[in-house]
């Protein structure tokens, strides 16, 4: 998007790539009202429909860019489109954050001792393989048919799956921090 859509070349990638992080670490210094949750799994699905929310305003704004017709160099950048895509970038990295802190917290609460281990592991396994195939679904997507479409489409997955498992889920739902029952 930083070289075909919004110019700038290689600072402008690097400026869309940094900003996930920013997000991560901003949620990260704002993250000690977090205690004061006690339903984590609403917080979960809450970050992660804005995860899909944010990844679908990605792709709407990818889509309109497509569209707008103006010409990208690497020496002109769209600074406007640049801001909205690294703030975009930015909450989505926040929210996966937010999800983040509470999946793990959560597991390590509900999750008997005997299965901890094992459950970590195939945790670890799902956040270092997980990004891999999202970037592999998006590239062969991407390719496939358009930048702005794997965002769409996977941001309707995202909404469409997490809206279904907070509904069939009551458990998962209700989950209260102060009760960490399996």
């Amino acid at each position: 998007m930083g070289v075909l859509l919004i110019g700038g070349g290689e600072w402008a990638v690097g400026l869309l790539t940094a900003s996930g992080a920013v997000g991560v670490v901003a949620s990260s210094v704002l993250s000690g009202r977090f205690g004061n949750i006690r339903r984590h799994g609403l917080a979960i699905s809450l970050s992660t429909m804005v995860f899909g929310f944010c990844v679908a305003l990605l792709g709407a704004a990818t889509l309109y860019l497509e569209h707008s017709g103006q010409p990208v160099s690497s020496h002109q950048v769209d600074i406007a489109a640049l801001l909205l895509l690294c703030s975009l970038t930015a909450l989505i990295g926040a929210a996966d954050n937010v999800a983040g802190i509470f999946r793990t917290t959560m597991m390590q609460s509900a999750t008997p001792d005997e299965y901890r281990g094992r459950l970590q592991g195939i945790y670890t396994l799902v956040l270092t393989a997980g990004p891999r195939l999202g970037d592999t679904y998006i590239g062969f997507v991407a390719a496939m048919f358009t930048l702005w479409f794997p965002q769409l489409l996977g941001a309707l997955l995202i909404l469409f799956i997490a809206g279904v498992y907070l509904r069939l889920r009551p458990g998962f739902r209700h989950y209260d921090a102060l009760d960490p029952r399996p």
